[in-house]
């Protein structure tokens, strides 16, 4: 038996069979890969007809091993584009120091619906690239892209050339929104933020009144509305800006076993005048994501309730006048897409003794947290609860215990307030 015998005896086929199957394969497996490198072809030339893309390819510098620069990454921000069915999309961050902007690749990958594709530069920039950030790091980088996903690559290098880093930034461009997704700690860009906004409100309060005498011990609670605020804020040089702002809460109480009140009606009325320093290299999170801490400082003019003994037992609710020193402390925070968090609180110290009654603080402060939602249109709606609460021992400058007696009376006030308010505001600059 021959050797081509003995092969057919083994396989159970005749050699010419194995060969066959061999060329068979061969011939299935290049048909493949030519479908698939023909596909792959096809998507991009599609892409290519929808988009524009196409172009030369540009070599991409080769990465040594450095450390990588710190990038503070802000919120993308859209904008309505000048070409047709495209969004305007500014890509901006701040570097630990000046440096050299590049990019990362010689493609940008993008995904319309279930298609891909790799597109030039100069399909999708409006910003040249490579190019410098100014003094402080900060950078901002132009593009103008349809309703897609977008790999974008961008190599940073510091001007010492120290510090060097790859990143590839996923952005969802929708018309609606933009989101910049997997990093974490994102801010508002300084340069983004609008110069001034005006708020207007309205809601209900409730207040919380006693006094402590060696005499009496009067004391009622109100729940009231509608409430009224107003408040402007205006940018006035790099990170400082200008807060004015109205409050006006109503209430009123009546007589009771406890409490004989003649006239028991008032308004509160705070009028507030405020520097805020809210630096953009102040950053922390409070929820969910890093945003500028800042110091208010300033003064405030109350008009506010006090409750006087009239005669015997008999009280009315009179207009006590305060001005206050105000310090204190804001944050705000991007939480999601377009909803922001807002928080401040203030110590509050009398300056002036009052044209009803001396004061001496025991403590005195407020607060106020808020969430808000801001619309494309540079509208904002707000939800607000504000609150303060003051405790003083007081001089009563009128009345002594004894009716024939006009003296003075020594107590403690408390006053604890809450107001809770929907708020419309608009940003311009």
């Amino acid at each position: 038996m021959n050797t081509k015998q003995k092969i057919s005896s083994f396989l159970g086929c005749p050699v010419e069979c194995l060969l066959i199957f061999v060329v068979l394969v061969l011939v299935g497996t290049m048909g493949s890969s030519v479908r698939a490198q023909d596909l792959s072809v096809s998507i991009q030339e599609d892409e290519s007809e929808d988009m524009g893309l196409g172009g030369e390819e540009e070599e991409v510098p080769f990465l040594d091993a450095r450390p990588v620069p710190q990038i503070q990454w802000y919120f993308p921000i859209s904008r309505p584009s000048p070409k047709k069915n495209r969004i305007r999309v500014i890509v901006s961050g701040r570097v630990e120091g000046p440096a050299k902007v590049h990019l990362g690749a010689d493609r940008i990958p993008v995904i319309i619906g279930r298609r891909a594709a790799n597109a030039p530069p100069r399909a999708l920039l409006d910003t040249q690239l490579p190019l410098e950030t100014d003094r402080s790091g900060t950078f901002e980088i132009v593009m103008d892209a349809p309703q897609s996903n977008i790999q974008l690559p961008l190599r940073i290098v510091t001007l010492d050339e120290q510090k060097e880093g790859t990143f590839q930034l996923n952005l969802v461009i929708r018309r609606d929104r933009v989101e910049l997704r997997g990093q974490d700690n994102l801010v508002h860009a300084p340069a983004h933020q609008k110069r001034f906004e005006a708020w207007f409100g309205t809601g209900f309060n409730y207040l919380r009144y006693s006094q402590d005498t060696e005499f009496w011990n009067p004391a009622f609670e109100t729940f009231t509305g509608p409430s009224f605020f107003a408040k402007g804020r205006a940018r006035v040089w790099r990170d400082f800006s200008a807060l004015l702002e109205v409050k006006m809460s109503p209430g009123a109480t009546q007589s009771s076993e406890s409490l004989d009140v003649t006239q028991g009606s008032y308004q509160w009325w705070i009028y507030s005048g405020e520097v805020l320093y809210m630096p953009a290299s102040l950053q922390g999170r409070l929820l969910r994501n890093p945003g500028p801490w800042g110091i208010r400082v300033g003064a405030q003019h109350h008009i506010m309730p006090f409750l006087r003994r009239e005669e015997d037992v008999r009280f009315s609710i009179v207009d006590a006048q305060v001005t206050m020193a105000t310090l204190g402390f804001q944050h705000e925070e991007e939480l999601f897409n377009n909803i922001d968090f807002e928080i401040f609180m203030r110590y509050q110290h009398p300056i002036t003794k009052g044209d009803v009654f001396t004061i001496s603080p025991i403590f005195a402060f407020d607060g106020s947290l808020g969430l808000i939602y801001n619309f494309r249109s540079g509208l904002r709606l707000g939800a607000f609860w504000y609150g303060q609460w003051h405790e003083y021992n007081y001089t009563d400058k009128r009345f002594d215990p004894s009716p024939d007696v006009n003296g003075f009376v020594q107590g403690r006030q408390s006053l604890f307030f809450s107001n809770a308010e929907i708020r419309l505001g608009y940003a311009f600059d």
